[in-house]
């Protein structure tokens, strides 16, 4: 019985050793495996993991733009066959060419300024007593006012309108004053007319500072026959009023638009 016990006090000491030897192992292979662990460092004072500060606005609401334009006018003539057509000619041909000229400002998504324009047509031919030659001009000018919206950073739709006032003259060459007299005699005459056009357009902006425009609309005007009556003759030169037309205008810009240096992508 006493060798009994020895034994069994044995194999308990013995068991806790080895219990003991496996938990202080277990203790080092953790330390071990902590030493190879990446440890996390935050360089916040190099602003790396820092939020990206805001970019500050620049160039504010106000810019400014200028350039040449070209249009075509889409007006009847056919009021002038009086003296333009007649045997040898067709008469003046409907539509007029244009060139000229804008500048203005930009507040925000508003434009506004100046324009000017003029353009010319002419017809020459061998009549029954003379050489005759006519010539149409017209010019004007005015203030124009536009909202432009933009659709991305480069492309852009605006409404916008005109309104001015210009002049219209007639000039012939070569009419008998009477028609019995062989000599040439010029005649001229004027006519002032108010005018206003809606139009739409689009915009394509190149560069920030370079861009196209073109518009359509209607040029309203209303220029009385009784201008072109020539009373020495007592002959009209024109038989009907000059009316609006159809107009498109293709402007080349260049300038500074607040809001190309806000949002320049597509």
């Amino acid at each position: 019985m006493k060798r009994a016990a020895i034994m069994t006090l044995v194999l308990t000491v013995l068991g806790l050793a080895l219990a003991a030897g496996a938990a202080e192992r277990n203790d080092l292979i953790a330390l071990d495996s902590s030493m190879f662990t990446e440890p996390k460092v935050t360089l916040t004072g190099f602003g790396l993991n820092e939020p990206e500060p805001s970019m500050p606005k620049t160039g504010g609401n106000w810019g400014g733009f200028g350039g040449p334009m070209v249009a075509y006018l889409d007006v009847d003539l056919s009021c002038f066959d009086p003296v333009s057509e007649y045997p040898g000619t067709e008469g003046l041909k409907d539509g007029m060419a244009l060139v000229g000229g804008f500048g203005g400002a930009v507040y925000k998504n508003f434009k506004f300024g100046g324009f000017g324009f003029g353009g010319n047509t002419a017809v020459s031919g061998a009549g029954l007593n003379s050489n005759r030659e006519v010539l149409l001009t017209i010019g004007g000018g005015g203030v124009f006012l536009e909202y432009d919206y933009p659709v991305s950073g480069r492309l852009g739709v605006l409404a916008g309108a005109w309104l001015g006032a210009g002049r219209l003259s007639l000039n012939v060459k070569g009419l008998d004053s009477p028609p019995i007299d062989s000599r040439v005699a010029k005649w001229t005459a004027n006519g002032p007319f108010f005018m206003a056009e809606p139009y739409l357009g689009g915009r394509f902006n190149f560069t920030d500072w370079f861009w196209l425009q073109l518009d359509l609309g209607y040029l309203y005007l209303d220029l009385d026959s009784s201008d072109f009556t020539n009373y020495g003759l007592g002959m009209d030169m024109a038989d009907d009023d000059v009316n609006g037309a159809f107009q498109a205008t293709l402007k080349i810009v260049y300038g500074f638009d607040p809001r190309s240096s806000k949002k320049s992508s597509w």
